[in-house]
């Protein structure tokens, strides 16, 4: 009697319809400098937010410091010119050998782009399709991080201007992503070294930041906990002298802190990322053209925007580099 009770119910146990089966899920990391920097913690957040869900994380790695994109979009198999078969196609086939389910890509890349942003939106594009394609996931989960602010003595055009190209082409990509990708905010993170490199501290932000857009996207979560994204920027008075700068995923209220000021770069010349990328001329040639202001009457915020206060017009055709130079503290939730 006893035997026949432990059977049955072990039939119950494994054959009940409300059981949901484990399954493996295939997450891929890949970028340069900071994504090999942050990804122990960037994994490990996903780990458990995979494990809350009752399944498995199979985290696939694909990072190599100072890379530019070409470097994952080429086929060229001489060392370190093919990243993309070395290790992301590589690591895509081992996790469809061990059945896993694709969930998502988390791209930390750019900074060795920014000599040429133009045509960084082709390819991130591009890559985008390729994953997709090689995953057989057609509207796979894209979350990119936007690059974080450039300090030390790079921090000047052309090479901040490049950096502010890179950032805008990175958020047109994810808005072309019609809902199957995310924008995580890394300007409002501490860089620890001389240029580009978050400190831990910024790791573990993003980390908490890319968990967020991933539970959104990929398993029903609420849409927002990435950070504070760009919207849009317009001049708000007749005398051109404020400039409305606002923000969507904004959890709370915008907050400016200590280096605000120097987060908002205005451009007297043409927009940072121009429809025809084409006809805009090098962004070496392009960044010595430009005169740079900062709101020198001040700033307020106001919910989800920030209104900014110049002491002369604005000329038209003016454009607005969020972040573009130093790292502000911004405490924005």
């Amino acid at each position: 009697m006893f035997r026949f009770v432990c059977v049955f119910a072990f039939l119950l146990l494994v054959a009940s319809p409300g059981t949901a089966r484990a399954e493996v899920h295939a997450w891929i990391f890949a970028g340069q400098s900071n994504m090999r920097g942050g990804q122990g913690q960037y994994a490990s957040s996903m780990k458990t937010l995979v494990e809350s869900k009752g399944h498995t994380l199979l985290p696939i790695f694909s990072s190599a410091p100072g890379k530019p994109i070409s470097r994952w979009l080429n086929s060229d198999e001489k060392e370190y010119a093919d990243l993309w078969t070395r290790s992301l196609l590589g690591g895509i086939t081992d996790a469809k050998r061990q059945g896993a389910i694709f969930k998502g890509m988390v791209w930390y890349q750019g900074e060795s782009d920014s000599d040429d942003p133009l045509a960084y939106a082709g390819k991130l594009n591009e890559l985008i399709s390729r994953v997709r394609k090689e995953t057989g996931v057609a509207d796979l989960p894209v979350i990119v991080i936007q690059l974080a602010a450039l300090v030390g003595y790079d921090a000047q055009p052309p090479k901040s201007w490049g950096f502010g190209l890179v950032r805008e082409a990175q958020r047109r990509v994810i808005a072309g992503l019609e809902g199957r990708g995310a924008l995580v905010t890394a300007v409002d993170c501490e860089v620890g070294d001389y240029t580009v490199h978050l400190k831990q501290p910024g790791h573990a932000i993003v980390a908490k930041r890319i968990v967020a857009a991933a539970s959104h996207l990929a398993y029903d979560g609420p849409a927002h906990g990435w950070g504070p994204q760009f919207h849009r920027a317009y001049i708000a008075d007749g005398d051109r002298k404020t400039v409305v700068v606002e923000f969507d995923h904004v959890q709370g209220e915008v907050k400016l802190g200590k280096g605000w000021r120097q987060a908002f770069g205005l451009s007297t010349r043409q927009a940072p990322l121009p429809r025809a990328m084409a006809d805009a001329p090098p962004v070496n040639q392009w960044a010595a053209l430009h005169e740079s202001w900062t709101p020198a009457a001040g700033a307020r915020a106001e919910g989800n925007r920030v209104v900014l206060l110049f002491d002369k017009p604005v000329a038209e055709g003016a454009a607005l580099s969020f972040c573009a130079n130093t790292n502000a503290k911004f405490g924005m939730h």
